[in-house]
């Protein structure tokens, strides 16, 4: 079972460089020889998870307005110096926000739910000793059908 979220092609930027190309994994599955048993795309259903942590990040960002906002007014160039120096640490972090926007997700990636089933190993022998013997002398006995 693989349950995970894949980018679209033609997408990029920072949603383009998160996750897995899809066409390139649904092509390696195919050329595995594993079967598809189930596949369902679950885009929808996992983006409230996303609204969610969107909505905690969006209230930590107010509380803090909050309660530095005393600070601010009294020291406002001490403040400026600190916006800086935070937004330079911070400024990478900042990009991945996008990262949990729900319609922004809807548009450059699929969530995706797999059930894979291995190939049979007798199946996987049996075609493995049918092309053997039918190289002659030199394969093993228990290789010969």
């Amino acid at each position: 079972m693989i349950c995970d979220y894949f980018v679209l092609d033609n997408v990029s930027g920072v949603l383009g460089r998160s996750g897995h190309k899809y066409t390139a994994f649904a092509k390696l599955i195919r050329n595995s020889g594993f079967k598809i048993v189930d596949e369902k795309n679950i885009t929808h259903q996992v983006t409230k998870t996303l609204d969610l942590a969107r909505d905690i990040v969006d209230r930590i960002m107010a509380a803090m307005d909050i309660a530095t906002r005393k600070i601010r007014t009294r020291h406002p160039y001490a403040c400026r110096l600190f916006t800086r120096f935070i937004t330079q640490v911070f400024s990478s972090k900042m990009d991945q926000v996008s990262l949990i926007d729900s319609r922004a997700f809807v548009r450059s990636k699929t969530y995706r739910y797999f059930l894979l089933q291995r190939p049979c190993f007798s199946l996987t022998l049996l075609i493995a000793a049918s092309s053997l013997s039918r190289l002659g002398d030199g394969v093993p006995q228990a290789f010969k059908t």
